[in-house]
C-alpha cells in the first residue's frame, strides 16, 4: 500500500515540476530558447529541402500545378514545349493525386492494411526534427540523409503501432474512441501521419529515438520512453496543446489582412503549407527544448 502511494506521490511531484515551466522567469528563458531554435531550424530545413515543398505541393494541391501552367502561358508562347506539357499532364496529375492518395494509402498484404504513402508524407517532419535537435555535425545533406535507415525502421514501427491502436480501438463504442484518443494521444486522429506530426506520443518518440544508437530495437524502446515522457507531465501538455490549438485555428487566422490571402484561388493553398510547415516547425522546437531539459533532469526516469 505505502509503495502504491510513494508512486502517486512521485507523479504528483512530476506533474508539479512540469508546470513550473509556466512561471514567469522560466517560461521567459524557454520561450527565447525555443524561438531561437525554431529560426534556426528553419533557416536549415528551408535551405536543404525547400524542393520538397514544392513536391507536396505538386502532389497535394491542383491549384498549384495549374498556377504554373497560368504563368507559363503569360511568359511563353503557347507553342512551347512547357506550356504544352503542362497543359497535357493536367489529367495525368489528377491520376497521381487520386493514385497517391487512394492506391498508396491502403494496401493489404497479408490481410493488414497499411499506407506506404506514410514513409514519404512523414520525410520532411522527420526532417524538421533532426533540423531542430542540436547536433555537433554540421547540418547538411549528408547529415541529413544519413539517418534515412534510422527512418524507416521509426516508420515501420509507427504503421504497427498505428495498426495495434486501431486494432484495440475497434472494439470500443466509437463515441468513446474520440474521448479516449484525445485523453491518450493529446490529438483526435491517431493515424501513423498525424500521430508523428501532432500527438506527443509521437514527437518524444522521434526525439528519443535520435538519441539512441538508431537500431531496430531503439525504435520499439522509443515509444515506450515517449509514452513515460507524457505520462509524467501531462498537465504541461494538456496546455500547450490547448493554447497551439487555440493560436493556430482560432486566433492565427483571424488577423486582419492574414485571412484574405488563405482564400486566394492560387496563393491559399501554397500559403496553407508553408505556414503548416512553419507552424510544426515551432511545434518540433517546444517539445524538443522540453524534451531536453526533462531528460536532463530525471535520465534514469526515462531511460
Amino acid at each position: 500500500m505505502q509503495a502504491i502511494v510513494n508512486r502517486f506521490v512521485f507523479l504528483g511531484q512530476q506533474w508539479l515540476s512540469s508546470l513550473k515551466f509556466f512561471l514567469p522567469k522560466n517560461f521567459k528563458l524557454f520561450s527565447l530558447v525555443t524561438i531561437n531554435a525554431w529560426w534556426h531550424g528553419v533557416k536549415s530545413f528551408f535551405k536543404y529541402f525547400w524542393w520538397l515543398f514544392f513536391v507536396f505541393l505538386f502532389f497535394q494541391s491542383h491549384e498549384f500545378h495549374h498556377l504554373i501552367y497560368e504563368l507559363l502561358k503569360i511568359l511563353l508562347p503557347e507553342n512551347n514545349f512547357l506550356v504544352q506539357f503542362f497543359q497535357k499532364t493536367g489529367t495525368m496529375l489528377g491520376f497521381v493525386q487520386f493514385a497517391s492518395k487512394t492506391i498508396l494509402y491502403h494496401v493489404h498484404f497479408f490481410g493488414v492494411s497499411f499506407r506506404p504513402w506514410v514513409f514519404f508524407e512523414c520525410l520532411p517532419f522527420f526532417f524538421m526534427f533532426l533540423a531542430i535537435r542540436p547536433s555537433v555535425k554540421q547540418k547538411n545533406y549528408h547529415y541529413y540523409f544519413s539517418y534515412i535507415l534510422q527512418y524507416i525502421f521509426f516508420i515501420f514501427f509507427l504503421i504497427v503501432i498505428g495498426q495495434i491502436i486501431w486494432f484495440f480501438f475497434s472494439f470500443i463504442r466509437p463515441n468513446l474512441q474520440l474521448l479516449l484518443m484525445k485523453i491518450i494521444f493529446l490529438y483526435p486522429a491517431p493515424l501513423e501521419t498525424e500521430m508523428i506530426r501532432y500527438s506527443p506520443i509521437g514527437i518524444f518518440a522521434a526525439y528519443f529515438y535520435l538519441d539512441s544508437n538508431g537500431s531496430f530495437i531503439n525504435s520499439i524502446k522509443c515509444w515506450w520512453r515517449g509514452l513515460k515522457m507524457v505520462f509524467y507531465n501531462y498537465p504541461f501538455l494538456i496546455i500547450t496543446m490547448i493554447t497551439m490549438y487555440i493560436f493556430l485555428m482560432e486566433i492565427f487566422p483571424r488577423i486582419p489582412f492574414i485571412d484574405v490571402f488563405f482564400f486566394i484561388k492560387y496563393v491559399g493553398p501554397i500559403l496553407g503549407l508553408f505556414v503548416t510547415w512553419l507552424a510544426y516547425i515551432l511545434f518540433a522546437a517546444i517539445f524538443n527544448n522540453f524534451y531536453l531539459k526533462r531528460v536532463h533532469e530525471n535520465y534514469e526516469l526515462y531511460f
